[in-house]
């Protein structure tokens, strides 16, 4: 994971190296291999280089190709490298001289504005084209690698994150408040907005071409909710699964250094650890270390009973992380300068205290089992499809065996998970008005101002964004595929990548495979929940691979005690000072009396109240008065 930057003058005039220095300089920790600038005439493209595949160590980007036509920048790790470089032709070249950037290249002279298509893996690049005097910039489906613009008539200049952009002169540093907006009601779905104004995110899965005069955006890739795949049997169902998922472990293992999975002793990163530890694990030649959250005092949210099942398998050096003490909040341990790029990407000590541990090790590969549950799909949707078909024997037969799978109420199933999302906009619009909400579509207890949010037209806006959310559910396949390309998930990944930056460490998700995700979500229902199982072809697929215990494992742990003793047992004051200060610096955009009443709720029951919403009143007013900016 490196960190790309550029600037191109639409005006024509000369870019100045002390500006595109600046911007490596000011991420430099993404750079420990080195940095490179090309500069000519009005472009100029910068890179910061991460090694962690045995062909980055051949990187030499940007520079001029073979043809003299192009010229790359590129953060990028390619998956499908041999079947490219078959198609493309190398000549004589061996695969181990060929850099993941000279393909890219070759890929765009080749198929143009389509060559984003032919590529997996993750990636965000823009290519220079010297004969027309077009950038073409790119990020991958899901949005693993950041990519951040700024546009006028007389620039345009972008970069693996914010801060080297708002060092330029020509850029404003001033607040989004949409975002604002946005982040109080738990709305990213605008995968294009940044909190600061004029500052963009190339959205994920999509193209940008930059001319001297304007500019176009195009989506070049998207599930498809009406492809359904049909197989003879549950057992194909599986082993195409295990094949694809066992690949796209593989793929992600391709490092130069020494390479750790997050193990939780969950499905998700049980089975990529499981399967990981059974691969060659790059050039390293050292056993795969494990990091893994133990808790001694909270006892209920220890998970370590499923941690060793796996490390009893052996094959792997486990490291564990103290996690009673460690606060899971943004900014509460941390002093000093402010250095983030919003209040998404704001460290917690879990977080600083693993890339520590990783660092010393001298690992810089990271894989993790990060939200599995959206690419296989737990299969609730197919409840509601079932009630809006009208098979209500089956439907109540398949909650009744959901809830005594997951020890749960299956009266509170079939409402959460079939009746409600039928539930016509008309009556959930009069519900709303009975019930208090009025307008608002989005959850009661939000701390949004109604002032502000009227101020922002928010109602109309989240009508646009969330229609799909607000419509009934009647088709369960387009529910999973839209559970894909949500924009939190965008956002996550994005903090994700941010965090590991700083402590040179390269984050790689299986899941987030663009050809597992097609495959899982063309599945038919019984491959995603099947007689109260869920997440079915997975537990399948892990057949032989995962511990039984982890396999057939029913539900998650519930965190929230963990939170509630880093907290209320040990950090109580300090964390009611923080929350007055956080809303002063958000007054204007919140409703304190409801922030207030939301924290006496939740100290008065912490175990029924969700605590979110002390992550955002302290997220978004810590930082705002560590960034310090305006309207």
């Amino acid at each position: 994971m490196s960190g790309i930057a550029g600037i191109f003058r639409r005006d024509g005039g000369p870019v100045a190296g002390g500006f595109l220095g600046r911007m490596l300089q000011t991420m430099h920790y993404r750079g420990p291999d080195g940095s490179r600038m090309w500069i000519e005439g009005s472009l100029g493209l910068g890179l910061l280089m991460l090694n962690t595949t045995p062909e980055s160590s051949v990187e030499r980007n940007p520079e001029v190709d073979v043809t003299g036509r192009y010229v790359l920048t590129a953060d990028a790790r390619l998956d499908n490298r041999e079947e490219l470089i078959d198609t493309l032709g190398f000549g004589a070249k061996s695969v181990a001289e060929i850099s993941d950037g000279e393909i890219i290249v070759r890929a765009y002279a080749k198929w143009g504005d389509r060559s984003p298509a032919e590529l997996v893996g993750d990636f965000a690049y823009c290519v220079w084209d010297r004969a027309r005097r077009e950038l073409f910039c790119c990020r991958d489906p899901f949005g693993v690698r950041p990519f951040y613009y700024h546009s006028s008539h007389h620039v345009f200049s972008f970069a693996s994150e914010i801060r080297p952009l708002l060092g330029l002169e020509w850029v404003p540093r001033k607040l989004n408040e949409l975002a604002v907006a946005d982040y109080l009601i738990g709305m990213p779905d605008d995968q294009t907005l940044s909190f600061y104004r004029d500052l963009l995110r190339l959205p994920p899965g999509h193209t940008l071409l930059v001319k001297c005069k304007g500019e176009r955006m195009r989506r070049y890739w998207s599930l498809d909710p009406s492809i359904e795949l049909r197989m003879d049997s549950d057992m194909e169902y599986a082993e195409a699964f295990r094949d694809l998922f066992v690949e796209s472990v593989r793929c992600r293992l391709r490092s130069s250094h020494p390479v750790a999975t997050t193990l939780s002793g969950g499905l998700d990163s049980s089975s990529v650890t499981c399967v990981a530890r059974d691969l060659p694990a790059g050039l390293s030649n050292t056993p795969l270390t494990t990091l893994s959250l133990i808790y001694d005092h909270v006892k209920e949210c220890d998970e370590r009973e499923y941690i060793e099942a796996v490390l009893a398998q052996g094959s792997v050096t486990p490291v564990y992380l103290e996690a009673d003490s460690a606060v899971p909040l943004p900014y509460f341990d941390l002093d000093g300068p402010y250095l983030h790029d919003d209040p998404l990407d704001a460290p917690t000590s879990f977080a600083i205290s693993a890339r520590n541990r990783l660092h010393e090790s001298g690992i810089r590969v990271v894989l993790d089992g990060f939200d599995g549950d959206n690419t296989v799909s737990h299969g609730y949707a197919y409840l509601a499809e079932l009630a809006h078909r009208g098979r209500f024997i089956t439907l109540v037969r398949e909650a009744l065996a959901v809830s005594s799978r997951e020890s749960r109420s299956c009266m509170d199933l079939l409402w959460r998970k079939a009746i409600r999302p039928l539930t016509p906009a008309i009556v959930r619009k009069t519900w709303r008005r009975l019930t208090g909400y009025g307008d608002r579509p989005w959850a009661k207890d939000a701390l949004i101002s109604p002032d502000f949010a009227e101020r922002m037209g928010l109602a109309e806006r989240y009508r646009h964004f969330n229609g799909f959310y607000l419509k009934p559910v009647h088709n369960a396949r387009e529910d999973h595929c839209r559970s894909l390309t949500w924009g939190g998930l965008t956002q996550t990944l994005e903090s994700m990548n941010k965090i590991a930056a700083r402590g040179g460490i390269e984050p790689r998700h299986p899941f987030f495979d663009r050809r597992l995700a097609e495959f899982c979500t063309a599945l038919p229902h019984s491959q995603k929940i099947c007689k109260g199982w869920t997440r079915m072809v997975l537990r399948r697929g892990m057949d032989g691979i995962l511990p039984a215990e982890i396999q057939w494992r029913a539900g998650k742990i519930d965190f929230r005690p963990s939170f509630n003793y880093a907290i209320l047992g040990m950090n109580r004051d300090r964390l009611e000072g923080l929350l007055q200060d956080s809303l002063r610096a958000i007054e204007r955009y919140v409703d304190p009396a409801a922030v207030n009443r939301s924290y006496a709720e939740y100290i008065s029951n912490p175990l029924k109240r969700d605590p979110s919403f002390l992550r955002f009143a302290l997220s978004l007013g810590l930082w705002l008065s560590r960034a310090d900016l305006q309207p």
